[in-house]
């Protein structure tokens, strides 16, 4: 069994100075967020991670799920 642990990042980004200085030129500062996934397939290394963002009082989502296998195949059809 596999485990999807998701968490969210956020990253400043500072303006450059020409948009301090020249407003409507270079960029604004400004803050990105985005989508973290760890997988685990250990439990207790899963646990251990848990305890960490509960402490730091970060916000996650768990799943549970296991492996799909495709099989993927080209069909060519030469008429009847």
């Amino acid at each position: 069994m596999k485990y999807l642990l998701m968490t969210q990042k956020t990253i400043h980004i500072p303006g450059d100075e020409r948009s301090r200085t020249n407003p409507g030129h270079g960029y604004p500062a400004h803050t990105q967020t985005y989508d973290c996934v760890e997988v685990f397939e250990d439990e207790d290394k899963l646990k251990d991670t848990i305890k960490r963002l509960t402490e730091r009082k970060e916000k996650y989502t768990l799943y549970r799920g296991e492996e799909v296998n495709v099989t993927a195949g080209i069909v060519v059809n030469l008429g009847d």
